[in-house]
């Protein structure tokens, strides 16, 4: 139990520095690279509001109904997924690539985003990724990978995208 209020805590620090980090991108919204970081603060924003409920449930401190607990949790894959994704945008517009010039490149790295979204929304029915029981308990499905791939194929890129880029 005090693992899981220490992580909490740690939630809500996170929730305020990324505020105030996103208070002070506003004032700035004239540049294009602070808007594009705007765009990951954002998204961090509603992460962390997001997963401060859904660790709630999983800590046992809070109970809620099946059809909550399936749309935060989607919500929750949806939105860390978008996180990763403008973290790309940001990062590969930050280095100038090769990647960022090709709309192509960038139209086809929201693949992974619409996959997560459509995937956890038909899970509801197939249970594919997740699912909530009756008592609004949350079980992973059968490609519950796909939730850690598919977000985490951004971080890759960019990875193997600044190693490129270095070299």
């Amino acid at each position: 139990m005090i693992q899981c209020l220490q992580t909490m805590a740690c939630e809500y620090a996170i929730l305020a520095i990324m505020i105030y980090i996103g208070l002070r991108c506003f004032f700035q919204r004239n540049n294009q690279l602070i808007r594009r970081f705007s765009h990951f603060v954002v998204g961090i924003i509603i992460f962390q509001i997001i997963n401060i409920p859904v660790r709630m449930i999983d800590a046992g401190l809070a109970h809620m109904s099946q059809i909550t607990v399936f749309v935060l949790n989607s919500a929750f894959m949806i939105a860390e997924t978008f996180v990763t994704y403008e973290w790309f945008v940001f990062f590969e517009h930050v280095q100038a690539s090769f990647l960022s010039k090709s709309k192509l490149v960038i139209w086809f790295g929201i693949v992974p985003l619409v996959l997560i979204t459509v995937l956890s929304i038909a899970s509801w029915w197939t249970h594919w990724l997740f699912y909530a029981d009756d008592a609004g308990v949350y079980h992973r499905g059968t490609l519950f990978a796909l939730q850690i791939v598919l977000p985490y194929t951004y971080v890759v890129v960019t990875l193997v995208s600044a190693v490129a880029y270095s070299i």
